[in-house]
């Protein structure tokens, strides 16, 4: 943003014409959240949820003087909340949290389509972001392996320092080095006949289409590579660190059981959750309030025109204070299963900033309860009435349920007698 209006010169230096050009690409994923209206153009700015600049799917010529009409212009006194926040705030409108990551900068670049890369699976695993980008530099071959540091030129010799056997190649540490083939070994896992692969077929890709010897239907291999990988890459750094061989253990996963549990006594829990069809761009939001026996509060649901997951989920969260509120149901406990909100609720992006301005706002005239995470299989009472308001006409307050509908009541009992869920805990 500040150096959008920038321009190079044949002088200016090679840093600087590539911060002006990834300025150029970035803006194009650069939206808006209006507040005061008073910076955002109507025109050429993206401050629509899911829609272009409004210019870009205009044809022909404004009216004088409307190229630089902005957004605060178009509402008056009655309709706009001119306390909501001092400027306009812009955010990043390719993640759903609105905060710029370097992933999401693939999605906007004008990549030649005729060539395909057999790894854009990497970014579609269940894991956390940085195994993501450790894959996808080991698919690319930059790992600061000997051998790659050596050939972009470090005086370094290129022999593994582990095994001192051959070249300290990507190959040679995840698949040769005796520290791999006892990893592999210890999961079940046969790479032998990977050893001398064929060049044309990538190492990576070779191992992740191997099959996990055990019957898991919670978890594929391909979910469980990026552990094995990164543990391998662990243990040959912690040896290269301390220039002795460091045990090798494999931990083993464990099932953590999950439950829903009762507030203490005299207290209220408040239960939320959302859920969101991309396809019609369409949200429900549901929530159950019990009391310290477990018994039925009051219950809600609706349908919710959002542009994300989380965004329904945040939706419901702030309903969910807000009939607590209303119906005089505190002091409160409130669960969901959404760690995005606990954490937004701490430092929030700039994409949600005022809702969940909203949600700080009603939490204290509750008296600050305390917000906890629990797992869907402890919320599944919410889930539901999330997800069974497809039929329900849209209404601008949630429909109210003073009793449970039948589609809960198994959940329900399922909660109040203790029953527990597991998790695969990796």
């Amino acid at each position: 943003m500040k150096y959008k209006s920038r321009t190079t010169g044949p002088s200016h230096s090679f840093i600087w014409k590539n911060i002006l050009l990834g300025s150029n690409i970035c803006s194009k994923a650069i939206a808006w959240t209006p507040t005061r209206g008073r910076i955002i153009n109507v025109w050429h700015h993206r401050w629509i949820p899911n829609t272009p600049a409004l210019r870009t799917i205009l044809q022909g010529p404004l009216n004088q003087g409307e190229d630089h009409l902005t957004v605060s212009s178009l509402w008056n006194d009655t309709s706009w909340d001119w306390n909501l926040g001092e400027w306009d705030i812009p955010y990043w409108s390719c993640n759903s949290n609105g905060i710029f990551t370097t992933k999401s900068v693939y999605g906007i670049l004008n990549l030649n389509p005729n060539i395909t890369f057999p790894f854009t699976w990497i970014w579609k695993l269940h894991t956390i972001e940085k195994h993501e980008v450790f894959l996808w530099l080991c698919a690319h071959g930059r790992l600061p392996t000997r051998t790659y540091l050596h050939l972009i030129g470090f005086d370094i010799d290129p022999l593994c320092p582990v095994c001192s056997l051959a070249h300290e190649t990507i190959e040679h540490v995840f698949l040769a080095c005796y520290i791999a083939k006892k990893i592999w070994l210890d999961l079940g896992i046969h790479i032998s006949h990977l050893l001398h692969h064929n060049d044309e077929l990538h190492w990576l890709l070779l191992l992740s289409q191997l099959v996990f010897p055990e019957n898991n239907t919670i978890y594929s291999w391909k979910d469980l590579l990026p552990f094995a990988l990164w543990h391998i890459w662990i243990n040959r750094n912690h040896n290269v660190k301390t220039d002795f061989p460091s045990p090798i253990l494999i931990r083993n996963r464990t099932i953590e059981y999950i439950q829903w549990f009762l507030p203490p006594l005299g207290f209220y829990k408040l239960n939320t959750d959302g859920s969101f069809s991309k396809n019609k761009g369409i949200g429900g939001i549901g929530g159950i309030i019990r009391n310290s026996s477990g018994g039925w509060m009051v219950g809600f649901h609706n349908q919710t025109h959002c542009h994300s997951h989380t965004m329904s989920e945040i939706e419901a969260f702030l309903a969910g204070l807000h009939i607590a509120f209303t119906h005089n149901l505190f002091p409160l406990e409130v669960e969901t299963d959404s760690l995005e909100i606990l954490q937004f609720l701490e430092d929030s992006p700039p994409t949600y900033s005022s809702i969940i301005m909203s949600c700080r706002s009603m939490l204290k005239k509750l008296g600050n309860p305390m917000v906890r995470h629990n797992f869907r299989q402890a919320n599944m009472v919410a889930d539901v009435l999330s997800k069974i308001c497809a039929k329900l006409t849209m209404t601008n307050q949630p429909h109210i349920l003073l009793s449970p509908p039948e589609a809960v009541k198994d959940y329900l009992k399922a909660d109040l007698g203790g029953v527990l869920s597991n998790k695969l805990i990796l």
